[in-house]
Parts: C-alpha cells; structure tokens; sequence
C-alpha cells in the first residue's frame, strides 16, 4: 500500500510538472502565432469563455489570435491541481498587446480544465476573468 501511495505521488508530481510546461509553451506558442502548437494542447471540442464572455470554440480562438500581436507578456501564478485524468490549472497573464488596432494593457486569471486523452493531457475548457 505505501507503495503505491508514492507510485501515485509521483505520478501527480510528473503531471503537475507536465501541466506546468504546456502552460508555459501554450502561451509562447499563442504569442508567436504557432497555431499548430497551440492545437496540440486543446481537445477537438475545447470551448473559451473570454474575459469578455463571448464562447469561442477551438477554430474560433485560432481565426482571432491571428488578429493579436502581443508586445509583452508575463505567466505567473501557475497552479495545476490533479485529479486522476482530470485537472484544473491557474494562472495569471499579464501583459500588453494590440488587437486590431487598439492596444491593450491588462491582466487576466485563467482557470484551464484538462483531461488526459490516450496518454496526453488535453485542455477541454478555459475561463479567463479580467484583473480590475
């Protein structure tokens, strides 16, 4: 039983360490405009609740991060919490960036709900609040 107990242990420490790294490289991706990469983390049906409440699916999100440049940009606060194949990760992104035309200051909490699909950890949903 003990065992097993730190079998499991380490396997929430790896997924904890594996979460933190897609966060990180999703956001590098998104910024760079490295769709492909970003497609690689989200589910066929991941849906986006923006800081805006508008609903934006998969496509949806890709067709309007072209539309984004992003000049400066922060990740921080990032915490996965993992429950078996299911887990939810925050995090902070602060940054400036100018969406058509207008550019944008702010920070934004994000709360990324994934599952683990054939071995790999795939993001299913996202909310974003606006930091006031």
């Amino acid at each position: 039983m003990l065992i097993s107990l730190f079998a499991t242990m380490a396997a929430t420490t790896d997924s904890k360490q594996e979460l933190t790294q897609i966060e990180q490289e999703w956001n590098q991706a998104y910024t760079k405009h490295d769709f492909a990469t970003v497609g690689r983390f989200l589910s066929d049906e991941w849906v986006f609740v923006d800081a805006d409440s508008n609903i934006l699916s998969k496509k949806q999100y890709m067709e309007t991060g072209t539309k984004v440049q992003v000049t400066s940009e922060k990740l921080t606060d990032i915490v996965p919490r993992v429950y078996g194949e299911t887990a939810v990760v925050t995090t902070k992104w602060s940054g400036t960036y100018t969406f058509d035309g207008k550019a944008v200051t702010e920070s934004i909490r994000y709360m990324d709900t994934f599952v683990k699909q054939n071995g790999a950890w795939k993001c299913v949903a996202t909310q974003g609040t606006r930091i006031k």
